[in-house]
């Protein structure tokens, strides 16, 4: 092997470990203080950030948690001690889809469209559920449905609504495909 004349146990990358004549001696060094300024800073940082995400989450889904039976009492329990009141909690059965009918789309053959009232008899706001939409045969066999969400449903002036108001119907139209001449009743059930 070749070295560095006055120099024991050199080592540099360009030499393998394996050549080195003795063992490399590493300097421990002073352990290196804990920086707890830098360790507490992130860890606040984190914790707001986590406590936002989470304020974010309760502001854009309130309604929707006051309205699950499971999430309620939780809900309950952060809204109370800060005195933020909770909605009612829904009630599909004061709910009711009056005036049902179902004619052909004038502005596609191969649509049919739904129009009805949905009026909330309860004393209280209540959200627009989703409505399912069934057509069965005369043997009540399933021909086609599907599940409208309030997004798919309000149109024109029902648009900006996020409630229904207690005693006042509001007019739902939806265009869904023709299920055929099979198809023969139909209905349509609210659901939370």
């Amino acid at each position: 092997m070749t070295g560095v004349v006055g120099s024991a146990n050199t080592f540099n990358l360009s030499q393998p470990l394996a050549d080195v004549e003795a063992p490399v001696q590493l300097d421990a060094g002073r352990r290196q203080p804990i920086a707890w300024k830098y360790m507490v800073g992130w860890t606040l940082s984190c914790l707001i950030a986590l406590f936002l995400l989470a304020t974010q989450f309760l502001f854009f889904n309130f309604d929707r948690l006051a309205g699950d039976p499971q999430g309620r009492p939780l809900l309950s329990l952060l809204c109370t001690p800060l005195g933020i009141p909770l909605p009612d909690a829904p009630d599909v059965t004061k709910l009711k889809v009056l005036n049902l009918s179902v004619r052909p789309d004038p502005d596609a053959d191969a649509s049919v469209v739904i129009d009805a009232l949905i009026s909330n008899s309860a004393d209280f706001y209540q959200p627009f559920p989703a409505l399912k939409v069934s057509f069965t045969d005369r043997n009540d066999q399933l021909v086609a449905g599907r599940i409208f969400q309030p997004k798919e449903y309000l149109r024109g002036e029902a648009k900006g609504l996020h409630r229904i108001p207690p005693d006042t119907p509001v007019h739902i139209s939806l265009a869904v495909i023709n299920p055929g001449q099979q198809a023969v009743n139909y209905s349509v059930e609210p659901l939370f």
